[in-house]
């Protein structure tokens, strides 16, 4: 990479969700772990976010659904991906 492909703090933490998600395409995820990992500010701001997902997550998975909810989602979301074919 050069200097070109540096991301700054306010990018790198501005795609900091969607690098946690891995949303991000092949070239921007390099970017942004590259960022982190010469950055201790941003890197800081990464464990921690990363630490609150992971989190949530683990909460999230403990909680019952509601009976039919999960059916009812992924009903919507084969609708709304036959409405965009």
């Amino acid at each position: 990479m050069n200097e070109t492909d540096r991301l700054t703090c306010k990018e790198t933490l501005r795609q900091l969700d969607d690098y946690l998600d891995s949303e991000l395409d092949e070239r921007q995820m390099a970017m942004v772990r590259r960022h982190l990992k010469e950055c201790d500010m941003c890197g800081s701001e990464s464990a921690f976010e990363e630490s609150v997902f992971t989190c949530i997550k683990e909460k999230i998975q403990s909680l019952p659904l509601p009976d039919g909810l999960k059916d009812r989602v992924f009903g919507r979301i084969d609708e709304l991906r036959r409405e965009n074919s």
